[in-house]
């Protein structure tokens, strides 16, 4: 374990030791005016500003290499990393100090320089979030404690190289491979400490790409029990370009649905190239536990029966600069007994919650690692929601900021009532209230957003409407997806989304559920329901009282997912799944005719 660091996955971050040097560090490559930024492809999302220091933090990774006398084949083998450390200035000798104290203080400290130099919201394009290294470490120790060392390890999403550095700890003669697609946070595996020897360049060949493309060749070079560890790039679905999202659902082989991020899609394409004697250790975002997008890798896994399948949940704020709960999932190598199915509920503590494979496949994984049972009624009486009303989500404008307006744009722009609609953009909004009216949208400050604009094509000539149409083309609304879908851009038209009841997607402690008395329009951040005509006006009070009681909130809660910081977040079809009980359903005239039968029976009618 590296000094200074943690040592058990969880625990309070220490102050780093090496801030000074890592600070130092930084003001050198903030100050190199002169360096032309590493290529935008190598780094998406990344300001010129951050790419010009990137390129600039090469020289000093150079410099070091240089002054430790070490050098390694791949970095010649992979063009970029050699562009990266050949092309950049020369640092003093004060930061190579610094850099060689950096880089003996071992890859979380060398992480350190990539996220000061390039925020969070950039990192996201790459899903770069770097695993601390108590976590990682314990991972590694978790896989030798079940199964010893494997012949090879295949480091997914590698980064900096965190997971490599503790696998090549445990198992010295085990051949490391770790992978991404960024050239700047590969070429940082080149800040290996001296301490850690020349056995590692030895058995590291780093690979430059993603991981499922690399796997449908070069895993089957790789011989022996093999093991593919790591934290796999944290990239949503909305991020990956739709050509790659055709070949990585396809790689999948089915194991993922449309909707699934990067990490699951790698999850499924290893688990379908799996031999009988490898393994998976992955750190992976809590979500796939019971998004409908992984139902079938959760049935893999489930019915993998002879391979033992191991969850450990780890506590949400795991990465200090992105909002997501993780979980560790181990995939043992196929044997010849069936084998457990265990989930770790509390890291650390031992508890542990052995799961009967034998019984249908759970469609919440998450709930598992919780002892209460749901609080809901579930009798066989009780109707799903659905039958009441459609529910659906709201209208996906491809740009809200042009699609809604503050009472402010309208004034400045001098846009005329007649595109104007009632909007509701968030339901805190109303947390006093059960029912939106339109005195209280009117009501709100001049700079809330409070419209969503109705442009038809016979209203774009109207005064106003050219100019903020200009705007929008400036703003770049017109070339979403979305927008080009329509037959004309900014005509929203049959999609815009007026329910009787606004629904929370979201909530912290309660779901919000508003009457819609100002026919407002929604967005889809948040939830509608259209009664159906069948449903009486007696039958749908009766709901939302339900809905909104303790009662019907612990029903909507039991179907919500977990998100990090203690959110839930529930799916249009989770609340269409929601059990009504029975009792909800009875017209008055119902009960009377009830109760007129029960009389009868007393009366030995």
């Amino acid at each position: 374990m590296i000094d200074g660091m943690r040592t058990e996955p969880g625990q309070a971050e220490p102050p780093a030791r090496n801030s000074d040097d890592v600070s130092r560090v930084l003001r050198w490559v903030a100050e190199c005016e002169d360096v032309a930024p590493v290529p935008e492809e190598w780094v998406p999302g990344a300001s010129d500003e951050q790419r010009r220091q990137l390129a600039a933090l090469g020289g000093a990774v150079a410099g070091y290499r240089k002054r430790v006398g070490r050098h390694a084949a791949w970095m010649n083998d992979i063009p970029e990393v050699h562009q990266w450390l050949s092309m950049q200035p020369a640092p003093p000798d004060q930061i190579l100090d610094d850099v060689f104290e950096i880089a003996e203080a071992g890859p979380e400290a060398v992480a350190q320089l990539y996220a000061a130099i390039v925020d969070p919201s950039a990192r996201r394009h790459l899903g770069t979030f770097f695993t601390p290294t108590a976590e990682a470490a314990w991972m590694v120790r978790r896989w030798d404690e079940l199964f010893g060392a494997p012949d090879h390890v295949v480091d997914v999403g590698a980064g900096v190289g965190i997971f490599t550095f503790h696998a090549h700890a445990a198992w010295q003669n085990a051949g490391l491979v770790p992978i991404d697609v960024n050239p700047v946070t590969l070429g940082l595996i080149a800040l290996q400490p001296i301490s850690i020897g020349p056995n590692f360049e030895r058995h590291a060949s780093p690979e430059l790409g993603d991981f499922a493309r690399w796997s449908q060749e070069g895993l089957e070079d790789l011989t022996g029990r093999r093991l593919i560890l790591g934290n796999p790039p944290y990239t949503r679905l909305q991020l990956i370009p739709r050509a790659d999202r055709h070949r990585l659902l396809r790689l999948a082989g089915g194991l993922c649905g449309a909707r699934a991020s990067l990490s699951a899609l790698i999850l499924g394409t290893a688990l379908r190239l799996l031999h009988a004697e490898d393994g998976v250790c992955l750190l992976l975002p809590a979500q796939w536990l019971e998004s409908d997008y992984a139902q079938e890798l959760r049935k893999w896994l489930w019915h993998s029966h002879n391979r033992l399948v191991e969850l450990s949940l780890f506590d949400a704020g795991l990465f200090p600069d992105a909002q997501v709960d993780a979980v560790c999932l181990i995939v043992g190598p196929r044997q010849p007994e069936p084998q457990a199915f265990t989930l770790v509920t509390t890291l650390g503590s031992g508890r542990t919650r052995v799961m009967d494979r034998s019984r249908t496949v759970p469609m919440n994984w998450r709930a598992l690692f919780t002892e209460n049972e749901p609080k809901s009624s579930r009798a066989s009486s009780a109707t799903p929601l659905r039958e009441y009303a459609e529910i659906r989500r709201g209208v996906a404008t491809g740009c809200n900021k042009f699609f809604t307006a503050a009472q402010r744009d309208v004034t400045a722009w001098s846009l005329p009532k007649s595109i104007l609609h009632p909007y509701v953009q968030r339901t805190r909004t109303f947390a006093s209230s059960d029912r939106v009216e339109a005195a209280f949208l009117e009501a709100l400050p001049d700079t809330a957003k409070r419209f969503i604009l109705t442009i038809s094509r016979n209203a774009e000539r109207l005064p106003g409407v050219s100019e903020y149409l200009a705007y929008g083309q400036n703003l770049e609304a017109h070339s979403t997806h979305l927008s080009r879908a329509r037959a004309t851009w900014f005509d929203l038209g049959e999609e815009l989304m007026i329910p009787d009841v606004i629904f929370a997607a979201a909530a912290r402690t309660r779901f919000a559920i508003l009457e819609n008395g100002a026919g407002a329009a929604i967005t889809n951040n948040l939830y509608g329901l259209t009664w159906r005509a069948e449903t009486s006006r007696h039958v749908r009070k009766r709901i939302l009282t339900w809905l909104r009681s303790d009662d019907g909130q612990a029903v909507l809660w039991d179907g919500s997912r977990t998100h990090a910081g203690g959110l839930r977040k529930l799916e249009v079809r989770a609340v269409g799944d929601t059990l009504v009980p029975s009792a909800t359903r009875a017209d008055p005239q119902d009960a009377l005719a009830t109760l007129s039968a029960w009389q009868a029976t007393q009366n030995g009618e």
